[in-house]
């Protein structure tokens, strides 16, 4: 048995070549319309962000001294040992 493809009454195209040529209509307006989209940080906002993670940092250093965290004396070993490498050079 064969089965014929339905004809448009209008044009007389059938229907799934008219919506093939919608996709391709589709397709191409799709690509001309393409816009890529760019972001650029200025300078300004780089350093406003280094002066925040150096405040963060401080601001854990400041926690950790309340906090006495510095008092352990693996830490305080392990601070004089990085002093006097970097007093050696």
């Amino acid at each position: 048995m064969d089965i014929n493809k339905v004809k448009s009454a209008k044009s007389g195209t059938s229907f799934s070549k008219q919506n093939e040529i919608k996709k391709e209509i589709k397709d191409v307006h799709t690509k001309e319309n393409k816009i890529s989209d760019r972001l650029e940080i200025s300078k300004e906002a780089h350093q406003l962000q280094e002066e925040t993670l150096v405040q963060t940092d401080l601001d854990e250093i400041k926690e950790k001294v309340e906090k006495k965290h510095y008092d352990d004396p693996a830490i305080i070993d392990k601070v004089a040992d990085l002093i006097l490498k970097e007093i050696a050079g």
